[in-house]
């Protein structure tokens, strides 16, 4: 597996930050892939099928439109099938609330699904925050023969637990969970200016905003018990 791709390291960072937004999602693709326990994912697809495969990867408590500048962008559509989904617990996608419903090898199994009911070939798996953690839980079971190369946005190897923050974090954590949807709120707008370099524009905001709460506090909860740390996979 090759971590500098024929895609270009970048080509898509410059993408991920663009901000130019394009109208329409008529030419998007969609369908229900089944993933681990027959849990049903949503799946957006663009782009060429036969050509190299780009498969996108969102952060924690958010979806698909995450990759709406990529997944639009008519360069890529020419040269790529890209492929996106809505991760469990989030988007249109189902949300267990259990625990044991956030294993790594049930990651594994639902990036392992998605990849098998497109047919993307050997895709370059592109993930941002929360996502690398997804996907470094695929590498770690699945192995890298199945994928070209890896590319991680914004990520990092290995997530503290809540305790180990300080003052305010420990308190957006707090607000996170709450089931208090007025302490959510509060804890989005902590939150939400931190997720990029420069402000987004207004209808990227709003969007934003309304996939993080369409991901419900029992599914944050399941997710946030389990302890994360990829960092020995770095190397």
């Amino acid at each position: 597996m090759h971590l500098i791709t024929r895609v270009g390291s970048f080509f898509l960072l410059a993408l991920f930050f663009n901000i130019a937004h394009a109208e329409s999602t008529s030419n998007w693709r969609f369908s229900t892939v089944a993933g681990a326990g027959d849990m049903p994912l949503n799946v957006a697809e663009a782009g060429t099928q036969g050509k190299p495969g780009i498969l996108f990867i969102h952060g924690f408590s958010q979806s698909l439109l995450s990759w709406e500048a990529q997944l639009d962008d008519t360069q890529l559509q020419e040269n790529f099938h890209l492929v996106a989904v809505d991760l469990r617990g989030h988007g249109s996608s189902g949300k267990p609330w259990r625990s044991e419903d956030y294993l790594p090898e049930v990651w594994a199994e639902d990036i392992a699904a998605v990849i098998a009911a497109t047919g993307i070939d050997k895709p370059l798996l592109v993930a941002w925050s929360f996502g690398g953690q997804v996907v470094m839980d695929y590498l770690r079971l699945r192995g890298t023969e199945q994928v070209a190369g890896l590319q991680l946005v914004g990520t990092v190897g290995r997530l503290v637990q809540p305790a180990a923050l300080g003052a305010p974090d420990a308190e957006w954590v707090s607000n996170m969970l709450s089931n208090d949807f007025r302490a959510n709120i509060r804890a989005l707008e902590y939150s939400f200016p931190k997720l990029t370099a420069k402000k987004m524009p207004a209808e990227w905001a709003e969007q934003t905003k309304r996939a993080n709460l369409m991901m419900p506090v029992y599914a944050k909860k399941a997710i946030g018990l389990r302890p994360i740390d990829n960092s020995d996979l770095a190397g």
